[in-house]
């Protein structure tokens, strides 16, 4: 795989099945090097996608957040990207520590208020949360998510009033999607 993909490096998929290779294989370094020499000629939401799971499998949850917002932002179809991110966001979730070191890194991250850059990794931990039943951080994320991009509003109150249903919060949700017609 290795021969195969140096004698064609433009190939993308093939750099990144062999990045994926490395990945599973435990050997983070190559991994990484490719993945980052794929973002030289072009960005892609899967070589962020790629370092997002190595950053993951190495327990750094402020490389892990920043790429996994790097992808969000450059996939051009954000609600369809939920199967590209599943594997991700499903291992974050299922890793407590990890889960809980990613939400304290962004909360450190946008200590000085959030930024455009913070909307992505705010939104997809939000949506973990929610889906773990953290309704309080995934609460707290979607705001923050909300001060990060203010335009996403729609997107973002929706997923939060969706998730306060799910945990029977009900005059919490109405609140939100009053604030979502507003």
């Amino acid at each position: 795989l290795e021969e195969l993909a140096a004698s064609d490096p433009r190939n993308r998929d093939l750099q990144f099945f062999l990045g994926e290779t490395y990945v599973a294989q435990s050997k983070f370094d190559e991994a990484e090097k490719l993945y980052r020499k794929s973002l030289e000629d072009r960005t892609s939401s899967e070589a962020y996608l790629g370092l997002a799971s190595i950053y993951r499998k190495q327990n750094k949850a402020k490389e892990l957040i920043e790429n996994l917002g790097r992808a969000l932002d450059r996939v051009s179809d954000p609600e369809g990207a939920s199967q590209l991110f599943e594997a991700e966001l499903k291992a974050i979730g299922e890793d407590k520590k990890l889960f809980e070191a990613t939400v304290e890194a962004l909360r450190e991250m946008t200590k000085g208020g959030a930024r455009k850059e913070h909307f992505a990794g705010a939104f997809l931990l939000a949506g973990v949360a929610a889906e773990h039943e953290k309704i309080d951080v995934a609460v707290e994320l979607y705001d923050l998510a909300l001060k990060a991009n203010p335009a996403k509003a729609e997107q973002i109150l929706l997923g939060k009033a969706d998730a306060q249903l799910e945990a029977k919060r009900f005059a919490d949700a109405a609140a939100t999607y009053l604030q979502a017609l507003n």
